[in-house]
């Protein structure tokens, strides 16, 4: 058993050795036009821009904008994108399309991780809207820069609203009292 733990110790510190980016955090005024590269990471938590382009290994944080936020992001092939607030006008995904050789290894599409408290898609217009989990509302233009549909790529987190977390509490106590 002490191997075990042994050698998972090693692979799990071994396998975060490369994984060193360099970290810039953004908290007022307008960045304009900014390319991510490769391990490159930013945050944004305050402040607006016009464009930002993730590329390959490259991740981006966005916490909250000023009222102008960011015109437009574009995701590129292996970059994640976490958004968790702000005003965004546009999302483009540019990824590449997993290829069909087997002998490559799958490619996870998802590279987009959005907090929210809910949230819809109109197939007719592209927009997604919805709750930020400060109550804030977004209405984010969803592009395609491969033909794929963009919601495939996104991975939805819910907040759960406080009720919800009342009414689940109370059932707790209530299958508690039951048992005694």
């Amino acid at each position: 058993m002490k191997r075990i733990i042994l050698i998972l110790t090693f692979i799990l510190i071994a396998s975060t050795a490369n994984a060193t980016y360099t970290w810039e955090t953004w908290e007022s005024g307008d960045f304009g036009n900014l390319d991510l590269n490769t391990d490159e990471a930013f945050e944004v938590n305050g402040g607006e821009g016009f464009r930002l382009r993730l590329f390959f290994n490259s991740i981006a944080i966005i916490d909250n904008t000023n009222a102008t936020g960011i015109y437009e992001i574009v995701t590129h092939d292996n970059s994640t994108l976490f958004l968790n607030g702000g005003n965004i006008i546009k999302l483009t995904s540019s990824q590449i399309p997993p290829l069909s050789n087997p002998e490559l290894p799958p490619v996870d599409p998802e590279h987009v991780f959005i907090t929210c408290r809910n949230y819809s898609y109109n197939e007719t217009t592209g927009f997604l809207s919805g709750t930020w989990e400060n109550w804030d509302t977004f209405n984010i233009e969803l592009i395609s820069g491969n033909g794929l549909p963009v919601m495939k790529n996104i991975d939805f987190t819910i907040v759960p609203e406080p009720a919800s977390l009342v009414l689940l509490g109370l059932g707790c106590l209530a299958l508690r009292k039951r048992r005694k």
